[in-house]
């Protein structure tokens, strides 16, 4: 029905949304979930379906893909509305003290409560800057599906922080070499994941940023 009013209405799907959406509809309340993105899963869905999360109570070894197929499927226990690709740029408290939510395509939304899921917000991913890195779509992953693809390649990794440590560590076992690129020195990354890097078979480079991709034929021969 038009301008209907939910009890609790979530704003990100990502994980702490959807297991909020689970624990709204365990206390009886009518839930609705909207998200930015053509899916819910947030960050944890787009950047590390494949990756082996470690990080989470109770849960010693889980991927990204499984650990959001599971929420979702909590999520879903009591039947909350999900609403994807719409991003919410208004939120009005009304006199009658309802809260009126405007998307971005006109959408309006209706609630008794907001709970604001959003985590560090819709995200971009920085694209590379380099010399040539048009010419090269097909070589340049900014997330990763399949490890498989990766298999008896050699893998540059660019970046510092927890993303690029992780993936470098999970692709060694994978690629036929894995460089980790990196132009600062001091890793941006916990502790225990930069023990295990120095410890791995990766091959660090630390004051080193890509600049150039060389190659033919749609084809990365290497980098400088």
């Amino acid at each position: 029905m038009p301008n209907e009013v939910y009890d609790v209405t979530i704003i990100g799907g990502g994980p702490i949304g959807l297991f909020s959406a689970f624990y709204s509809g365990l206390r009886s309340m009518k839930t609705k979930i909207i998200d930015a993105e053509p899916d819910v899963g947030g960050k944890v869905r787009y950047f590390f379906p494949e990756k082996i999360i470690r990080d989470i109570g109770g849960i010693p070894a889980i991927t990204g893909a499984n650990l959001v197929a599971n929420l979702k499927e909590q999520a879903e226990t009591f039947h909350p509305t999900i609403v994807c690709n719409e991003r919410v740029v208004d939120v009005t408290k009304l006199t009658d003290g309802v809260f009126q939510l405007i998307s971005h395509n006109g959408s309006i939304h209706f609630s008794k409560t907001v709970v604001i899921a959003t985590g560090s917000g819709t995200f971009e991913v920085n694209k590379l800057e380099a010399l040539h890195v048009d010419d090269f779509p097909l070589a340049i992953n900014y997330d990763v599906k399949n490890l498989e693809q990766f298999r008896d390649k050699i893998v540059a990794v660019s970046g510092g922080g927890n993303s690029a440590i992780d993936w470098a560590q999970t692709l060694e076992p994978i690629a036929k070499k894995v460089h980790l690129i990196y132009r600062g020195e001091d890793f941006k990354a916990h502790e225990e994941s930069v023990r295990e890097l120095k410890n791995s078979r990766v091959e660090i480079h630390i004051h080193h940023e890509i600049k150039e991709l060389i190659g033919a034929n749609n084809q990365l021969a290497s980098i400088n």
